[in-house]
């Protein structure tokens, strides 16, 4: 899509990504198995690494992995 044309919007979305899934893990972590919550926060963290690498590609394909991820356990 066109929101990865360029490296600094992509590390925002990225970043904001994460910062939503951490929102979602503090407030409504009581609520998630661990599992889930393990997985969420492993997908966070190999996001924030690909950010800091600024490494484009891994960007999005964890940004992807994050969302189907948030989405599938708030589908629950």
């Amino acid at each position: 899509s066109s929101d990865w044309s360029s490296d600094v919007c992509s590390s925002d979305l990225a970043e904001n990504l994460c910062y939503s899934v951490e929102k979602l893990i503090s407030e409504s972590g009581d609520k998630m198995e661990e599992a889930d919550k393990t997985d969420l926060n492993a997908k966070v963290a190999t996001l924030k690494d690909a950010i800091s690498k600024n490494d484009l590609e891994a960007m999005k394909n964890g940004s992807e992995e994050l969302q189907k991820a948030m989405y599938a356990v708030s589908e629950k």
